[in-house]
This record gives structure tokens, C-alpha cells and sequence, in this order.
């Protein structure tokens, strides 16, 4: 029996031959007698040129954006930017929308606007239409106050709600400012409400500095194609 010492670690041929026959089954590269691993049975093992010619080939190229494979540089909608590619943004569209509450009467500063119970009731609202592919920003600003606390204030972008408001006092006026970003395709409605989690009717307040102006609640929509 031979005797081979790896790394001051003495191993037997037999071990070897144990050891490269159990290797082999499962298509790992073998020990040569001396222990050492040739660098031809690594090649063996791990691939072929004619597999590794067959397999790159089977990768599809420039697929669809769920399928792997490999990506052409390009401006293609399946192709890869190169990287010195610069994204240009251009403008799809733009809205804006106002309503208007009449504060000089019969209160002065304030003009209600009442919500049944359980119930939402648009305050403002617009539909402008984006092109496919388009990024919109919507914001809506409001000067307004509640009776109860239970009345909050409901931003939506394409029937989604993106904000909820919460009022933390019935008293105070507020300047409400609520914003986002999203993905938009064709009309959309673009706007704001207020929903009245209590069972009984409440109200939402338009509010102003003198008796002269109007309570305004504004709603603006912009949008880039990306």
C-alpha cells in the first residue's frame, strides 16, 4: 500500500481510490495518483466546449421581461441601455382642477359641506389623460377645517387611495397639503374626498382669512413618459 502525505496530512492510496470512485459518480474532477488534481479531468468535469458551445447557444437573447437570458446593448424595449445612455424625460400632460366654497355667507370665514355618516363625498376633482408609460405627481392643497375628528380627507390617484389626512382637532384650521407619485395609463380621475367614519352626519369645513375671498381646494397633475 502507497503513501501519500497532503498538506503534512498522511493519506493512503486506498483512501484515494475511495475517495476519487465516489467523486467520479457524482461528475467531480478526480485525484491523480500522486493526489494532485489534473487540470485535464477539471475541464472534463466541469464542462465540455462542445456543451458549453450548446448551452450559451439555447440562452434566448434579448427576451421578454419575465423570461432570463441575455441582453443586446440598445434602444430597444427588450435590450439593455449602454452605459453611457442618458434617459430623456419628456412631458405627457398636465391638469388642475379648483372648488370653491363661498365663505361670506351665512358665517363669515367658513362654509360647510356636510358628509352623511359612513358615507365619502368628493370635495374636488379632475381627469386628465396620460400617455402609456407615463409617471404622474399629483398634489392637492386645501384650507379647511372639521367638526369632528371622525371626518378625514382622502387623496386618490387612478381610483387608488395614496393619502389619508387625519385631523387632530375639530377647532383648528389647517392648510392640508397631500402629494404622490405613480404609474398612470389613459383618464384617470385624479382627487379628493372626505370620508366620515361616524355614524352620524359631520361636516367639512372651507375656511379663509377675511369675508371677502373663497375657500379654495385645489387639486395639480403632472405627468413625464419614462
Amino acid at each position: 500500500m502507497s503513501i501519500h502525505k497532503i498538506d503534512g496530512v498522511t493519506i493512503d492510496a486506498d483512501t484515494i481510490d475511495s475517495k476519487n470512485a465516489e467523486l467520479a459518480a457524482n461528475q467531480v474532477p478526480v485525484l491523480d495518483a500522486d493526489a494532485k488534481l489534473p487540470l485535464a479531468n477539471l475541464a472534463d468535469a466541469v464542462c465540455s466546449e462542445t456543451e458549453a458551445d450548446s448551452k450559451i447557444a439555447a440562452i434566448p437573447s434579448d427576451p421578454i421581461a419575465a423570461t432570463p437570458g441575455l441582453r443586446t446593448l440598445g434602444a430597444g424595449a427588450q435590450q439593455a441601455a449602454a452605459g453611457n445612455h442618458t434617459h430623456t424625460l419628456v412631458e405627457d400632460t398636465s391638469a388642475e382642477a379648483e372648488a370653491t366654497t363661498n365663505t361670506s355667507t351665512p358665517t363669515g370665514y367658513e362654509a360647510s359641506l356636510a358628509v352623511p355618516g359612513l358615507t365619502e363625498v368628493d370635495l374636488v376633482t379632475t381627469t386628465p389623460t396620460f400617455a402609456a408609460g407615463s409617471l404622474a405627481f399629483g398634489a392637492a392643497c386645501l384650507k379647511v377645517r372639521v367638526n369632528n375628528v371622525d371626518v378625514k380627507l382622502r387623496f386618490y390617484m387612478g381610483g387608488a387611495q395614496q393619502e389619508e389626512h387625519t385631523f387632530g382637532s375639530a377647532a383648528a384650521g389647517y392648510n392640508v397639503i397631500m402629494t404622490a407619485f405613480k404609474a398612470m395609463v389613459g383618464a384617470q380621475v385624479v382627487k379628493v374626498a372626505a370620508y366620515n367614519y361616524n355614524a352620524s352626519e359631520k361636516n367639512v369645513i372651507g375656511w379663509s382669512q377675511t369675508n371677502a375671498e373663497k375657500a379654495s381646494w385645489m387639486i395639480a397633475v403632472g405627468s413625464v413618459k419614462v
